[in-house]
């Protein structure tokens, strides 16, 4: 149980900044293009708002915890 909410809270702390690497990563193929990463993050911010920060976030958490889930089960069936 403590290594899922310690993996939840890593990925909700983490989140944020592979969103914006991902962004960046993308804007080579679109008109819009970022300077640097805090730039990214006000431009993001806002044209569509923080949440937009978060998008996708919950379904890597549920991946991650059941990812979590398999190993502990895993490692009990020892």
């Amino acid at each position: 149980l403590i290594s899922l909410v310690s993996l939840n809270i890593a990925l909700l702390a983490s989140y944020p900044l592979d969103t914006i690497r991902r962004r960046m990563m993308l804007t080579t193929l679109h008109t819009v293009k970022y300077n640097h990463s805090f730039d990214a993050f006000k431009r993001i911010c806002a044209t569509e708002g923080w949440r937009a920060l978060y998008r996708g976030a919950l379904m890597n958490a549920f991946c991650g915890s059941f990812l979590a889930f398999l190993i502990s089960a895993s490692q009990n069936l020892d």
